[in-house]
Parts: C-alpha cells; sequence; structure tokens
C-alpha cells in the first residue's frame, strides 16, 4: 500500500527553550518496508506556536499537491483521531475524543478548511484522507523528513537575520556530519 502522509517539525527556541515558531513541514509517499520516503515535499512554514493548529491545513494542502505528481492509496495526517476519515469527521464526534477543550475547540477553527482539502482529495484522487497521527509510520517519516529540511530553513533564515537561532528538533532525532 503507498501511503501519502505529512507533518510539521522542529520549532524556532527562545532563550527559555520554548517553542515559538514551526520551522517545516513535509508530505512524503512512502511505500512497503516503510522505511523512507519515495518521494517528498516539504516547505517552510514558519507558523506561531500558538496557532499550531494551523499547520495541518498546510499539510494537508501538501499532500494535495504530492498526489498531484504520484498515485497513492491513502492520505495519512498527523492528528490522533483514531484514523477517521477527515469527510466523515464533524463537530459532533469531537464530544466523543479524548481531546482537552483547547484541541476540540482548535479543531473546529480549522475543521472547513480541512474538510474542503479532504474532499479535493478524495473527489480528485480518490483516496481516503485519515486523522491518524503517530499511530502511522508514514507520518513518522514526514515528520523526520520535515525535521531535516527544518535544519536547512533555519539555517537560512539565520543567515538572513542578524541573530543566532536556537532550534529544537523532534524527539530523537539528531544530526550528524558525513
Amino acid at each position: 500500500m503507498k501511503v501519502v502522509a505529512a507533518d510539521s517539525a522542529s520549532a524556532i527556541l527562545n532563550e527559555k527553550f520554548e517553542p515559538t515558531l514551526i520551522v517545516a513541514t513535509s508530505a512524503v509517499i512512502v511505500e512497503p518496508p516503510y522505511r523512507e520516503p519515495s518521494q517528498f515535499l516539504a516547505k517552510p512554514i514558519f507558523v506561531d506556536v500558538s496557532n499550531s493548529y494551523e499547520a495541518i491545513i498546510h499539510e494537508a494542502g501538501l499532500c494535495k499537491q504530492l498526489l498531484a505528481r504520484v498515485k497513492a492509496d491513502v492520505v495519512h495526517l498527523d492528528m490522533s483521531l483514531g484514523a477517521v476519515s477527515l469527510e466523515e469527521l464533524s463537530p459532533i464526534q469531537f464530544s466523543s475524543l479524548k481531546i482537552s477543550s483547547k484541541a476540540r475547540s482548535n479543531l473546529v477553527k480549522i475543521l472547513p478548511k480541512l474538510r474542503k482539502v479532504s474532499g479535493e482529495i478524495s473527489q480528485k484522487y480518490h483516496v481516503d484522507v485519515l486523522a491518524i497521527g503517530k499511530e502511522s509510520i508514514s507520518v513518522r517519516i514526514a515528520e523526520l523528513t520535515a525535521g531535516a529540511h527544518s535544519i536547512i530553513y533555519a539555517s537560512e533564515k539565520a543567515l538572513k537575520g542578524s541573530e543566532p537561532l536556537m532550534l529544537g528538533v523532534s524527539f530523537k532525532m539528531s544530526t550528524k556530519n558525513s
């Protein structure tokens, strides 16, 4: 099964090591044995952490762009909602989900845009868009891909600016020189 997945990663940190901006997002196509992307799209987003839920909209858009180039069987987004199809998701279902009231409020804000993109993907490419989260290995691969690209994007931003930047990367991610 070919999976298109998306996630965002890494954050610019302030002097207290608190995240302020999410740096990058990526969409990947992953095929068995699901160890690395066969293709990907990545872009800098620099979204304020207080509005981090908006990154999901960027992720869905990148999936749509990647599907224009490759064929897949399903789309996985980094939303841990039990692999529910985004087309079937409604605010009424949020009350039965084990999520915080803040997460519920943020989902209500972005749901119309997400359902629009999801509907376009389903209609044009005949694949389901699932809110599966980190249960998907493909989502983790997308996260690591976004994390790798965030190093490039943060470096470019630091070179253009006058102050150094601190970058926080994804859990268990590290860099090495080759």
